[in-house]
């Protein structure tokens, strides 16, 4: 360029939109970033309501990312999502009944998908379920389900998870009602060892 000649403000501001575009474009490729669908976006709103409490919301919400989906009978891990959901509403709602159908629904979507994250959420409908066949006194197939969720998250989540402590405090619960405190004493323990390696954990990191 010429000594004295001026840049083209336009050109200027056209080389810096496409540099930002260029690296933009490589940070999406490196990361594999992709944009939330319809479905995640409103499954998202609809658990942020439900977790507010606003269970019209949530149900609206919950509703409306089913409309996303193809008609049965197709499997769709999907529609096991909104299952479980739906389920929470309805256990929130104390319709235990309707409650238990959509957990049973979300277990049969859901269950033939052996991947990380949706085996986790199979063991949340577990115990979901279970706090529903307790609260319909049925102990007995509550602490099965239970025993299961711990399976599957002490085999992805490892057997000192806090989320493992809170399922053997939810087993000790079970058989405490079930009329077998001994067996009960035993899940509390389990529970409380786990919580006492985490405090343990924590103490050496500060």
């Amino acid at each position: 360029m010429k000594p004295g000649r001026k840049l083209n403000p336009r050109l200027v501001v056209f080389v810096v939109l496409v540099a930002g575009l260029f690296v933009y474009a490589r940070y999406i490729r490196n990361n594999n970033y992709e944009r939330p669908t319809h479905f995640e976006l409103v499954m998202s709103r609809g658990v942020r309501a439900l977790d507010a409490g606003k269970l019209e919301e949530a149900e609206g919400n919950f509703l409306s990312a089913a409309d996303d989906l193809p008609s049965p009978p197709a499997k769709d891990i999907r529609r096991g999502m909104i299952a479980h959901n739906m389920g929470n509403v309805r256990g929130q709602q104390r319709r235990l009944e309707e409650a238990e159908s959509l957990y049973r629904e979300a277990l049969r979507e859901l269950d033939s998908t052996k991947t990380r994250n949706v085996e986790l959420e199979v063991a949340a409908v577990l115990v979901e379920l279970a706090s529903v066949r307790l609260a319909r006194y049925d102990p007995t197939e509550a602490e099965s389900l239970i025993q299961r969720a711990i399976e599957i998250n002490e085999r992805l989540l490892g057997k000192s998870s806090s989320i493992v402590a809170n399922n053997y405090r939810a087993l000790a619960g079970t058989r405490l009602i079930a009329g077998r405190p001994g067996d009960s004493v035993s899940a509390a323990t389990r529970a409380a060892e786990i919580d006492g390696y985490i405090d343990s954990i924590r103490d050496r990191e500060h």
